[in-house]
């Protein structure tokens, strides 16, 4: 080859060359992922462009990934929001887009916990109020522990102005029952437990939709929570009477509610002040729990 054809040759190359490092470098969609009731960059975020890009947002809620000039399907989905789809238009060159993630509503989150925490295996949950009032407290609390196809444990107790205890193991055939720590267990068939009050796991939730939705609920940071990444979200119930205030921990694998914390402030029939502090504590998600009925 001659050296002018060496020479065209290389003036090709370097086109070629140049031409696909531009596309490589020159095709690219930059997004900011945020939430839309507070503006709050979300990082961690979920993202999959055309269904084969997959990525998280960083720290500042971005991502940036080589995007070829073609219609763009691009889905976001984090615990605690509602999953973003939209498709988005071809560009040649540098894409940037904004992408604000609806936060669901408390009620929407306790709504999904009682569908998903009917699929668990196995758990360990815990629930208590204790609420004082001139002086005077009041304590209540639960503990269920469920295994799938061996039985239940609950255990509820009060003390204050009204004092009982309540054991309940219910088993596949029969029913163990005491209502006094100081009292023997007494065994009854299972046909004949329809009456015994026990509050199940949805249960647990009702006191905290009672003061209807929030006045404000919104992601504060993320948290681990036992073995599991938890998004934190803060939560406010404000009225004429009483003002309420606490935290709401998401799992971000199981998305169930692992914990809730809310300490009401507010006024009773008598006028008095009255301090309720109320827990909700979910563990051991579809792991061995030991549920020993009385021998």
């Amino acid at each position: 080859m001659s050296k002018k054809g060496w020479i065209i040759l290389l003036i090709v190359v370097l086109i070629v060359v140049g031409g696909f490092f531009y596309f490589l470098t020159a095709n690219h969609i930059e997004g900011v992922v945020y939430d839309s009731k507070t503006g709050k960059a979300l990082s961690g975020a979920r993202v999959t462009i055309n269904k084969l890009t997959e990525l998280e947002t960083d720290k500042d809620g971005k991502f940036r990934a080589f995007s070829p000039p073609v219609k763009k399907v691009i889905r976001v989905e984090k615990p605690g929001y509602k999953t973003f789809e939209e498709t988005f238009p071809s560009k040649f060159g540098l894409q940037v887009i904004e992408i604000p993630l609806e936060p669901f509503t408390f009620s929407e989150l306790v709504e999904n916990f009682k569908e998903r925490a009917s699929t668990l295996k196995s758990y360990n949950a815990k629930y208590s109020i204790e609420s004082e009032a001139d002086g005077k407290k009041d304590t209540f609390s639960i503990q269920l522990s469920y295994t799938l196809g061996k039985g239940i444990h609950f255990v509820s107790e009060e003390e204050g102005e009204n004092t009982s205890f309540t054991e309940v193991y219910i088993l596949k055939d029969y029913v163990y029952l005491r209502d006094g720590k100081d009292k023997e267990f007494k065994k009854i068939e299972k046909e004949e437990s329809e009456n015994i009050p026990i509050l199940r796991l949805s249960d647990m939730m009702d006191f905290f939709i009672m003061k209807a939705e929030p006045s404000s609920f919104s992601f504060l940071k993320e948290a681990t929570f036992g073995d599991e990444k938890c998004a934190v979200f803060k939560i406010q119930w404000e009225d004429v009477f009483s003002k309420s205030s606490g935290f709401v921990y998401l799992g971000e694998e199981s998305g169930i509610i692992r914990k809730i914390s809310v300490v009401d402030k507010g006024f009773n029939e008598e006028g008095e002040t009255v301090t309720t502090e109320v827990n909700f504590v979910l563990e051991d998600l579809n792991k061995p729990v030991e549920i020993n009925p009385p021998s």
